[in-house]
């Protein structure tokens, strides 16, 4: 995530930089890594708020309710 004016905005996964370009414009906000744009996210109202695009995070598998361990035998 990046921080911008209080809010948070996502960047993909995959981003290799810590340190990214981020323009902000009167309407939104453009992320660049290495002159390539990797995201761009409507300014958001307010401070502490989130943008969080669609595949900018892995999908986790959700934590099974009674997990069964390794060792114990079925």
């Amino acid at each position: 995530m990046v921080s911008v004016g209080g809010n948070y905005y996502s960047v993909p996964d995959a981003t290799r930089r810590r340190v990214v370009e981020v323009h902000s414009l009167a309407d939104e906000i453009h992320i660049f890594e290495d002159n390539r744009l990797i995201a761009r996210h409507p300014l958001l109202e307010g401070r502490r708020q989130r943008s969080l695009l669609e595949g900018h995070r892995r999908q986790y598998r959700p934590k099974e309710e009674n997990p069964v361990p390794h060792d114990c035998p079925s």
